[in-house]
């Protein structure tokens, strides 16, 4: 699995509109915004939505099953599979554990089926491990990344334990997620 935080927008924008909401000089709102943070409802840290993440996120599919819960305010562009996983012979390396050689080779010999006939796609698709890795492109804010820490970062997958981290290491405002930093 892999995270990487791509690109991060929106904050001077959004403690401007903070600013407006406490008629206060915008300097004083990063302190403000951090108090904000803490609060545990998202209605008091409204604001945290207007800060975009982009997040290149590398995951088997059983990962975005449940990361798909997390829509608020969330865009994702994604390896499809049905336009790419058929080009190509797969590999121990296109998924997140081992899985038996057998399997990998059933999967090539249904994946050359498909490149002489595209219907065949389907088949595919019902066979595939939930380990397979797929690419995603995601947009987020900080209140979403907020939830998912909150709610995942003790989780039993050790993805999401891992997503946790890695995210959080690489935001440029960390001090914001107090849930996830004070159980560290």
């Amino acid at each position: 699995m892999k995270v990487k935080v791509i690109e991060e927008a929106g904050h001077n924008s959004a403690l401007l509109g903070l600013s407006l909401n406490f008629n206060s000089n915008i300097e004083k709102m990063p302190k403000t915004l951090k108090g904000l943070s803490k609060q545990p409802r998202d209605s008091h840290s409204k604001v945290m939505r207007m800060m975009q993440v982009w997040i290149d996120i590398t995951a088997p599919r059983y990962f975005y099953q449940q990361f798909d819960q997390y829509k608020v305010s969330t865009v994702s562009s994604s390896e499809s599979t049905m336009n790419t996983l058929w080009k190509r012979d797969l590999t121990q390396d296109d998924f997140e554990y081992n899985i038996p050689k057998p399997l990998i080779l059933r999967l090539n010999m249904v994946l050359r089926s498909v490149r002489k006939d595209k219907s065949q796609l389907h088949k595919l698709k019902v066979i595939l491990p939930e380990g397979f890795l797929q690419r995603r492109i995601i947009l987020l804010n900080y209140t979403v990344i907020k939830n998912m820490i909150a709610d995942r970062h003790n989780h039993k997958l050790v993805e999401w334990q891992y997503f946790c981290e890695n995210i959080v290491d690489q935001l440029e405002y960390p001090e914001l997620l107090p849930e996830f930093k004070e159980k560290r």
